[in-house]
């Protein structure tokens, strides 16, 4: 009986018994020949960038790369449901607890 394991959770699933879904993310730059237009900007991340680079110069630009990287994921149902709800923050932050002081 096949099975596969949710890169996320690490749980071990059988494919007869739960679906498992292929997630593939790919990275590349944003062409220098296609123009932002000023809604696009995020002023405030191009402020934080400059002060980045002059607190740490050698860590400002990421390595070139060659070719578009890609990456291979399987995800569980309940995995796959978190992802595509918020991409970008797959797990939920987990509520702070304050004494009642």
């Amino acid at each position: 009986m096949p099975h596969f394991r949710c890169d996320c959770c690490q749980r071990t699933f059988s494919v007869q018994q739960v679906k498992c879904y292929q997630m593939r993310i790919q990275f590349c730059t944003k062409g220098a020949d296609e123009e932002i237009t000023a809604e696009e900007r995020d002023h405030l991340l191009e402020i934080h960038e400059l002060l980045s680079q002059l607190k740490q110069p050698h860590l400002s630009q990421p390595p070139e790369i060659d070719e578009t990287p890609e990456m291979h994921f399987q995800l569980c149902p309940k995995c796959y449901t978190q992802y595509a709800t918020n991409p970008l923050h797959p797990v939920p932050a987990r509520p702070m607890g304050f004494s009642n002081n």
